[in-house]
């Protein structure tokens, strides 16, 4: 029979209760004790705690945690609330992981003679071992959306935000078949005040402080953005009990953003891009705002872009909270902690859009031929490509000078392609919007990248 959290939380209430009774029994029977009596021990302290891991199936992976305490203590680690037999040291590794152990959730009891903490939850998602990309048609939620049905994005446990924006403009969540969930808590949907703003841009955060994070950037009825017509815009927090408030407002802020895109930064701060400007700002969690950097030396309103519903602007941050960011196939930088920005590569061009699995940037872009294409950027800046384009050989392998067609990209995809984020198990979902009812829908497929 497992052994339970409930058990060993009840079995820990027990046994600190009889301790306690004692000590006090102890006390009263010696008159009520003196300045000598020995100081209770504290619980322990957990100063490192087992952090959300990405592996490759196949692969296998450690959690670690770290803990202070006064005496001696022992561990005890769960996966998903279960005790994990003989899983007992500082350390836990799991062996060979496979797709099946994909958002299992780690964590470890710290236990000294005066009780227990346990660590947050590490999540583990395993990628998929293939040994070439493979596209296919999104099924579940996915495959429902339209006109006007829109994925925003994923959230850890799998589930899907998706804007509605036929049904009075609200955020709402389905889990990955598509049933309609809570969007958090009591909360059922979530419906910003909007007013006349036709379209917005919006992103939903799932933040390390357990708040999910809605930003709004108010686009005009014609969609375009530019630094006349930017609308401003809305950020919120809901807690994990469904509960809503208002991080940032322009109308009321005294500096006026127009946010896109809305990622969690070192520290646990949030990075947003500013529509009107191009400009990246950092946002912290009670709403203080700090200009970081122009990310275009000439205002957007001065350059040959337009930005229409969906503009080429991406914002992601990695595992390690490492931000990126590209703007319409103009620059791509990474940002330093300092807030400083050290440029980027992603081939030929720079890129269309990005999407974060652990700490691996992929970039939707274009070869030297003009042919779409997706490429892997790993932590070290190395660059391969993992769909579409082609790909010449490099000096020394069979067929150098002689193109390689890697296949293109699914030729039913429309012109205007997308890359709209990972899912957990890592997978890339994009899609082509095409004009449909006077709307626009995107035809949703996910890219899986090889292992390696």
């Amino acid at each position: 029979m497992a052994t339970t959290l409930s058990s060993l939380s009840a079995a820990k209430i027990s046994r600190r209760t009889l301790s306690l009774t004692a000590v006090a029994i102890a006390v009263s029977a010696c008159g009520g004790g003196g300045d000598d009596a020995s100081p209770l021990p504290a619980l322990p302290r957990i100063t490192a705690h087992p952090a959300d891991v990405s592996i490759a199936a196949g692969d296998s992976v450690a959690f670690r945690v770290v803990a202070e305490s006064s005496e001696s203590v022992t561990y005890q680690w769960l996966r998903n609330g279960i005790v994990i037999v003989g899983a007992t040291s500082a350390e836990y590794l799991l062996a060979a992981a496979t797709a099946s152990d994909t958002g299992s959730q780690f964590s470890v009891i710290v236990r000294n003679s005066a009780g227990s903490v346990e660590s947050n939850k590490a999540i583990l998602s395993v990628l998929p071992a293939l040994d070439a990309g493979n596209i296919s048609l999104a099924g579940g939620a996915l495959a429902s959306l339209g006109a006007n049905h829109w994925f925003v994005a994923h959230a850890k446990s799998g589930d899907v935000f998706v804007w509605e924006r036929d049904n009075k403009g609200r955020v709402v969540r389905y889990n990955a078949a598509g049933s309609r969930l809570p969007f958090a808590g009591s909360l059922q949907e979530f419906s910003p005040a909007l007013g006349g703003i036709w379209q917005p841009s919006i992103s939903v955060l799932e933040h390390s402080d357990g708040n999910i994070y809605l930003s709004f950037g108010h686009l005009t009825p014609s969609g375009q953005i530019n630094s006349d017509r930017g609308a401003g815009g809305n950020i919120y927090r809901v807690t994990p009990e469904g509960v809503v408030s208002e991080v940032y407002n322009s109308a009321v802020s005294a500096v006026r953003i127009t946010p896109h895109k809305l990622v969690e930064g070192p520290n646990g701060q949030l990075y947003t891009v500013n529509l009107n400007t191009v400009t990246l700002y950092r946002l912290s969690t009670s709403g203080d705002l700090t200009r970081i950097a122009d990310l275009s030396a000439t205002p957007i309103d001065e350059q040959n872009v337009v930005l229409r519903y969906s503009p080429w602007i991406s914002l992601v941050s990695t595992e390690d909270h490492t931000v990126y960011v590209s703007f319409s196939q103009r620059f791509d930088y990474r940002v330093n902690p300092q807030g400083t920005l050290t440029p980027v590569t992603y081939g030929p061009a720079a890129a269309r859009h990005l999407a974060a699995v652990g700490n691996t940037i992929y970039a939707y872009t274009l070869n030297s031929e003009g042919h779409a294409m997706v490429v892997r950027r790993a932590s070290d800046g190395a660059i391969s490509v993992v769909a579409g384009g082609i790909k010449p050989p490099m000096l020394g392998e069979p067929g150098y000078g002689d193109p390689v067609d890697l296949g293109p990209l699914p030729g039913w995809i429309p012109g205007f392609t997308q890359v709209f984020g990972a899912a957990p198990d890592g997978r890339i979902v994009m899609g082509g919007n095409s004009e449909e009812s006077g709307g626009y829908s995107a035809p949703y497929f996910l890219l899986t990248p090889p292992s390696r």
